[in-house]
């Protein structure tokens, strides 16, 4: 059945009850077992506001004191996002402020801290220059530094300059949005890299960032991240043009380009961070955390997790997430770890194209059906060619048929469709998944050698009542197509053979 859809949908992991309310501690965060990811501890680290998570953070990540601070304004974020790995590569946390004054909270993180240096990020319009004066107050005495700029490209380049040399890998990330930077964060500190705001709408990067590229820092490659829509192709030409190793980082929005850039830098990791890919507060202090603890940052939406990440942090072996914000950020179906919705998988069908329906009233569904009536018997096939996702992904193979026949649907298959909102199974599973996934997801399949992909793998799972799932993979290990439905026909490879 054209590898019926090459069998179909995602890997994941079915999504458990809330459970118990998580442990709360006085200082704002939570800690929870509970979790759709099997060995995997969930925790929080939220606060009142802003300010506060970014002072919880910096308990959670500096619970003695230390010699370095980085401070930027909490309420913009260009100045912070090039901040974070020089927070990284300085040991030290990065705290919020206002623009006009040191939040109470953030000044008795400060005392409790100690540091003998604090680098402030942006120029007075940012942070004042009474800000400046109270930090010079503190009572550990700091020498405080201002790394500023005519503008968040000139910052963001200073920044880059303040960091420990060789800095190895520049990632460009859009100076008009934030959510691809914020992954960027994590990764360019592991790299010895650093996060250079640009302007994604032009056509050429500046002869300022040119010359620090290529000629001040001497980068060995650079990490573009975010599609054609966030940094433009030209930019892309042009870097390539220059010899440097390039790839771009993105993917259909701004979920699958986190996980593009994190998968791009992360082989392993024992712990992972979650922030809200809608605003930008409590990741631009994650951020810097993460980079610290050589962990990848995710940007996810407030009530789900696309399964996208959910399969890189199988990939990555990851014990740990850490949640940054509280439950308006990250509502309590993340906390659990639940994927985002989608037509579900299960070994009745796919969403509203179900196993016994006759094929002709699949029309009365979608009237882009297409059905190709193979001359082997009374099988027939059906499309939806016409029809934009989840249809298009969708075929149905009939083996039932006989003179008079209505053809009931016998299999449904998905492939193609992917990300966050594509169809999936109850434990997460669709194309795109890591065969790592799948097999965490059902530890009693059937695995065997692909019959037309070497390297690839047809894991069958058992269902009730003579039903069968079987999902392909390719040589990548990851999820080509999922098939539902009546057995022996659920393992066709083609046609009704």
């Amino acid at each position: 059945m054209i590898a019926l859809a090459a069998t179909l949908l995602t890997a994941g992991f079915s999504a458990v009850p809330d459970g118990p309310a998580a442990v709360a501690s006085d200082d704002g965060t939570e800690v929870s077992t509970q979790s759709t990811l099997p060995g995997v501890t969930v925790n929080r680290i939220g606060g009142a506001d802003r300010f506060e998570v970014a002072v919880n953070i910096s308990k959670a990540a500096y619970p003695a004191t230390t010699t370095d601070v980085v401070i930027a304004t909490g309420t913009n974020y260009p100045d912070a996002l090039s901040a974070g790995p020089l927070a990284a590569a300085k040991r030290g946390p990065l705290l919020l402020t206002t623009a006009d004054r040191l939040p109470p909270v953030v000044e008795t993180e400060l005392e409790r801290l100690a540091p003998s240096a604090v680098t402030i990020v942006g120029g007075p319009n940012s942070v004042s220059k009474a800000v400046e004066t109270a930090l010079a107050a503190l009572p550990s005495a700091p020498a405080v530094v201002r790394i500023a700029g005519a503008d968040r490209f000139e910052v963001s380049r200073n920044v880059a300059l303040a960091l420990p040399a060789p800095v190895t890998t520049a990632f460009l990330a859009a100076g008009a949005n934030f959510p691809d930077a914020l992954s960027a964060g994590p990764a360019a500190a592991l790299l010895g890299g650093a996060v250079v705001l640009v302007d994604g709408r032009a056509s050429l990067v500046g002869t300022a960032t040119e010359s620090l590229l290529r000629d001040t820092l001497g980068v060995r490659g650079v990490k573009i991240t975010g599609g054609p829509n966030s940094i433009s192709k030209g930019i892309e030409n042009q870097v390539a043009s220059w010899g440097l190793p390039t790839v771009r980082l993105g993917g259909a929005d701004r979920f699958e380009a986190s996980v593009a850039i994190t998968d791009d830098s992360f082989a392993a990791a024992d712990e992972v961070f979650l922030a809200t890919g809608l605003k930008f507060a409590d990741a631009l202090a994650g951020g810097a955390s993460a980079g610290k603890a050589g962990a990848p940052l995710y940007v996810v939406p407030s009530d789900c997790v696309p399964q996208p990440v959910l399969d890189s942090i199988v990939s990555l072996g990851a014990s740990t997430v850490t949640l940054l914000g509280g439950q308006a950020s990250l509502s309590s179906a993340v906390r659990s770890l639940t994927p985002c919705p989608g037509w579900l998988i299960d070994f009745g069908g796919v969403g509203p194209v179900r196993i016994g329906t006759p094929t002709a009233s699949l029309a009365d569904l979608n009237p882009a059906l297409e059905i190709v009536d193979f001359t082997e018997g009374y099988c027939i096939q059906a499309y939806f060619p016409n029809a934009i996702e989840p249809w298009a992904s969708i075929d149905v193979l009939s083996d039932s048929g006989g003179p008079g026949s209505s053809y009931p649907v016998d299999v449904v298959g998905v492939a193609g469709a992917s990300g966050a909102s594509a169809p999936h199974t109850a434990a997460g599973i669709g194309v795109g998944s890591t065969l790592s996934s799948v097999l965490a997801a059902y530890p009693g399949a059937s695995v065997t050698n692909h019959q037309h992909i070497p390297g690839g793998k047809h894991i069958d799972v058992a269902g009730p009542s003579g039903t069968a799932m079987r999902i392909d993979t390719g040589a990548d290990a990851r999820v080509l197509a999922i098939s539902t439905g009546r057995t022996p026909q659920v393992r066709y490879s083609e046609g009704c053979a």
